[in-house]
């Protein structure tokens, strides 16, 4: 049996271990809060962005902003905060570069983020917090994202202008702070209906306090669901005149992922015409400017996307070189691109290959054995469709019609073909021969006309093609004459026969 001294000794033993092990985690909570996430960072928020200000009231690029909310029970400070729209832009603590307030954000309170603080002051000198940073928002699609002074994220949104808010004077608000849902609405910056952790929800700017103001009404705004298909169409862009030129449109979801199957794209040109495809070719037959519209279809989504084109003359010039080449000199002050554009002489086509590019001011010189054929005064430069753009000698501008000697100068597809029964062969109306009645030939039949005035080529070209017809009336005529001879001694019995065994008188 253990006596009363022993258990008071273990009793002892027991409550110092207790108080030591206390001790240790006294000094050690400091340490371990450390490693703890802050609670209070994670609840500012992201809650309206103003990315595309509405159009006729100048440049957007000093008028964005963003602003912010805090949600959390407790105050927060963002000194040494970032914030991210592709690069990270430190916050300016005010008054500077026209700053207003401070980096520290009550409970249920808003700032705003500024490009330009000044501006932003002057367009709404009610809001009392503003703090100055560099922003670059693009007006299409952007991912923005809130960074604390240890580099760790705090909260981050992605938009796109299909949500609205594109140049129509609205900005895109959250819903509330527990979601990122984004609708577009009129701007309300410094204020809003999210609501704090204590309950309220802030609308009034940051001095003001908002545990002395009543709840404000829970709004009855159901979002609109988040697309989830998008399009891509392409930069605005400028075209050639009468030249194709390829569209080529995309479908990506949320994540950016491209969408290859089961889309259908459909084009309309802005000039009447409409196309259905993810790659089309169009030519614009008038100078102007188009807008280009690309819509999707998947399922049930629906996007789309649009452009300006600016459909220009070509400017250029086009000659046949003496040594039977071909020269096209771009007089449209900028690079041309004549992928795929022909040069047709005598019958025969040559294609420029692909990624031909004229510098502006500068001539292309394309030489006969690269043509794989002579060119003449011929010549025609086409575009990639096959329509004519210009003749040799001709430059943009000029009424586009080929040298009246290009109609006898492209040579024939066969040979002139001789009659089966010359009619001068024929007596009467029988075309049956009469092998005794040879008539008189007065002369041969006409040869195929040559053109007067016609350049060297074309009389070529014509002396070639009636050579067979000369040579069919040459064998014919010799023929008539040796029948005719043959017939009149016939006729006449001018013949020496020597019979066998006759004698000498």
């Amino acid at each position: 049996m253990m006596s009363s001294s022993g258990s008071y000794e273990e009793a002892s033993m027991r409550i110092d271990r207790t108080f030591f092990a206390l001790a240790i985690a006294a000094a050690l909570l400091p340490s371990a809060a450390a490693f703890i996430p802050s609670i209070v960072e994670g609840q500012v928020v992201i809650s309206e962005i103003m990315y595309d200000v509405a159009s006729g009231v100048g440049a957007d690029d000093t008028r964005e902003w963003i602003e912010v909310f805090n949600a959390g029970a407790s105050s927060v400070s963002i000194v040494g905060w970032k914030i991210n729209d592709g690069s990270n832009h430190v916050l300016s603590e005010p008054p500077a570069n026209g700053g207003l307030g401070s980096l520290t954000i009550q409970s249920g309170a808003y700032a705003i983020l500024a490009d330009d603080a000044a501006t932003f002051r002057a367009l709404y000198p009610s809001v009392t917090t503003v703090i100055d940073t560099l922003l670059d928002l693009s007006n299409t699609t952007d991912t923005i994202t809130l960074i604390n002074a240890d580099g760790a994220v705090v909260d981050t949104v992605a938009y796109t202008k299909d949500q609205g808010a594109a140049g129509d004077g609205n900005s895109l608000q959250r819903s509330s702070a527990a979601g990122t849902a984004l609708f577009a609405t009129g701007p309300t910056p410094g204020t809003g209906a999210l609501t704090s952790q204590e309950g309220t929800a802030a609308t009034t700017s940051p001095t003001t306090s908002t545990t002395s103001q009543p709840p404000a009404p829970v709004s009855s705004y159901v979002p609109p669901p988040l697309p989830q298909l998008f399009a891509e169409a392409g930069d605005d862009r400028e075209v050639i005149v009468a030249a194709d030129t390829e569209f080529t449109g995309f479908a990506y979801n949320r994540e950016g992922t491209v969408i290859e199957t089961n889309v259908r794209y459909l084009w309309n040109f802005g000039d009447g015409s409409t196309a259905e495809g993810a790659s089309v070719l169009h030519h614009y037959a008038y100078p102007g400017r188009y807008v280009v519209v690309l819509s999707i279809a998947e399922n049930k989504e629906s996007a789309a996307d649009r452009f300006v084109v600016s459909a220009q003359p070509a400017h250029i010039s086009f000659s046949a070189l003496p040594d039977g080449g071909v020269s096209i000199e771009n007089d449209s002050g900028k690079d041309l691109d004549l992928s795929y554009w022909i040069i047709r002489s005598f019958g025969q086509s040559f294609t420029l290959p692909e990624s031909t590019v004229v510098l502006a001011g500068e001539t292309l010189r394309i030489p006969q054995k690269t043509l794989k054929f002579w060119s003449g005064s011929s010549a025609l430069l086409q575009y990639p469709n096959g329509t004519t753009a210009l003749a040799a000698g001709q430059q943009s501008g000029e009424a586009i019609v080929p040298p009246a000697s290009s109609m006898h100068a492209e040579a024939p597809a066969t040979a002139p073909k001789l009659p089966a029964e010359p009619a001068w062969l024929t007596v009467g109306e029988s075309s049956a021969r009469d092998e005794t009645t040879i008539p008189e030939v007065d002369e041969a039949p006409n040869p195929p006309e040559i053109v007067a005035g016609a350049p060297p080529e074309t009389a070529a070209v014509s002396a070639a093609s009636s050579m067979p017809w000369w040579l069919g009336a040459f064998a014919i005529a010799t023929f008539g004459a040796g029948a005719a001879f043959l017939a009149r001694r016939s006729a006449k019995r001018e013949w020496n026969i020597i019979e066998e065994g006759s004698e000498t008188v």
